[in-house]
């Protein structure tokens, strides 16, 4: 209803930024890869998506066939450590923003 100009109805969103939730995936990836001394497979393991980069010779490749229907992990070690790190670097800047912690 962004830009509706009719006499019952008000533009709330007026002068908040264009904002989507890729953005949030985008900005996790950059924390990992560039904050972090986690691997930079771990960005890629959160926001599910595969970086050419990330494999480190051809015995990390997996067929498309193989991880689709046979290849069940899911590294959670792997995404707990980079959510914890992801977290904590929220909690942070929400801290140094002026937030109060909810109790």
């Amino acid at each position: 209803m962004r830009g509706k100009r009719e006499s019952n109805h008000r533009d709330h969103l007026r002068g908040i930024p264009d904002f989507s939730m890729h953005l949030i995936r985008s900005t996790l990836g950059d924390h990992i890869l560039d904050e972090t001394d986690l691997p930079p497979g771990t960005a890629s393991l959160l926001i599910g998506h595969e970086i050419e980069g990330d494999k480190k010779d051809d015995l990390d490749r997996i067929a498309p066939t193989s991880k689709r229907w046979y290849l069940q992990a899911q590294r959670i070690p792997e995404k707990t450590q980079a959510m914890a790190v992801w977290c904590d670097a929220l909690l942070e800047a929400y801290r140094r923003a002026g937030g109060i912690y909810p109790e």
